[in-house]
């Protein structure tokens, strides 16, 4: 029984048959799928590694995808390609579709061939180190002539985590050759190039004829080895699909709102499983940038730490700003408490002056303990200044009057002997 039905659909011309047209309708509703489909329809093609079963809604797979796919829910055809030279050892690496094998460092520049030429829309890079989308810069060639090359003129990135990265750009004619260079490539582990995905799997098909067997429902069963004629790819046959979600929608039925953190003015996300496609907005991160940065983090990617100066055990700041939330420690100040005290100030808050015996011209001391950076003024001393020694002059003084003192102690007590004798 139906429960939902997609709202548009579109007509698309594929090859099939020189005999029949075949039409495909796309009544849609939720239903239960086989272990290796996905989908309101049932629509799309599981492609987990080792046999793994995928959710049966979003299509995520619990590990790996399978060989030859990749990305969101494993629904991507991964280009075929060779390096423009033979394989030595430095590259083996590439290859050997393993993300914990990587470059060792030695290049920062990699330029593959593709199997089969076609326009690029997007890549996938995985790294053993964390990635910035300022580490690679791709360019095209549709020859062997270098002098040919031209850059991907606007690319647009999206980081799935601190070592994966999804990097667009569209380009209008098919490609040859693809050179990745950048400081990312010095620790690149694998390069993905999207070659498209199905996206017209077990719809309803009839046909008007049965010509050797060449049966309709064979261009929707997601597999490419079930036509023995090769006639049957001499004319025509018309699929019709349901078209994506909307920008901004994602899921069954296309009722699910893509998080208001992924980045960009309109906050787009895969229509499948909701992975934003612009990565996230500062302070978040996640495929759907639904976690707010760790305690210790902050900023785009998370990727900044907080600053060591913050107040408190952990160096806890806001997750977007990086403002300390316990203030700052003794001899710091700033909202990230990323600036010591100014001259002339020191300790909490950079509250306290420093003392005004301190030697120089304006009284500098550390900014932490107040120590006086270039020593004291004459007759103080102490790390701060803030003892007063009593001079040469002053200790002789003391000692006159000491000594008059005495003096007169003494001859008090000689008359008041005198006058006891008397």
């Amino acid at each position: 029984m139906c429960t939902s039905v997609i709202k548009r659909d579109f007509t698309v011309v594929i090859p099939f048959s020189f005999i029949f047209i075949c039409v495909i309708s796309s009544t849609a509703c939720f239903a239960v799928c086989s272990r290796n489909t996905f989908g309101n329809q049932c629509e799309y093609q599981c492609h987990c590694a080792n046999g793994d079963v995928c959710d049966p809604v979003l299509g995520i797979c619990p590990g790996p995808c399978d060989s030859g796919f990749f990305g969101p829910a494993c629904q991507y055809y991964a280009s075929t390609f060779k390096p423009i030279k033979r394989i030595g050892p430095g590259l083996a690496w590439l290859f050997d579709n393993d993300d914990k094998t990587c470059n060792d460092g030695r290049t920062d520049t990699i330029t593959v061939l593709l199997d089969t030429p076609h326009p690029i829309t997007w890549i996938r890079v995985v790294a053993n180190d964390s990635i910035q989308p300022d580490h690679f810069q791709l360019a095209f060639q549709n020859t062997s002539r270098r002098e040919m090359r031209w850059p991907c003129p606007n690319p647009q990135t999206s980081r799935i985590d601190g070592k994966t990265m999804d990097i667009l750009c569209k380009t209008p004619v098919a490609i040859r050759f693809l050179t990745v260079s950048g400081l990312g490539v010095l620790s690149l582990c694998s390069l993905h190039i999207s070659a498209g995905r199905n996206v017209a799997l077990n719809q309803a098909t009839s046909q008007n004829s049965d010509y050797l067997n060449q049966h309709s429902k064979n261009a929707v069963d997601g597999r490419l080895d079930d036509s023995d004629d090769p006639k049957s790819q001499e004319s025509t046959c018309s699929v019709t699909v349901p078209t994506a979600c909307d920008d901004g929608t994602y899921g069954p039925g296309c009722s699910q709102s893509c998080y208001v953190h992924c980045a960009g003015d309109t906050n787009t996300c895969h229509h499948i499983t909701g992975e934003c496609h612009l990565g996230c907005d500062p302070g978040f991160y996640g495929l759907a940038c639904q976690n707010a940065c760790d305690g210790g983090t902050y900023g785009p990617g998370c990727s900044q730490p907080c600053n060591e100066h913050c107040a408190g055990d952990n160096n806890t700041c806001d997750h977007i700003s990086g403002e300390c939330h316990q203030g700052c420690d003794p001899g710091f100040h700033g909202l990230a408490c990323q600036n010591a005290c100014d001259d002339g100030t020191y300790g909490p808050g950079c509250s306290q002056p420093c003392n005004v015996h301190c030697a120089g011209d304006t009284n500098i001391c550390d900014h932490i303990s107040g120590e006086c950076l270039l020593g004291c003024d004459p007759r103080f001393y102490g790390l701060a200044c803030q003892n007063e020694s009593i001079s040469r002059s002053s200790e002789q003084k003391v000692a006159i009057i000491g000594g008059s003192c005495a003096g007169i102690i003494v001859v008090i007590i000689i008359i008041n002997i005198v006058s006891v004798i008397l």
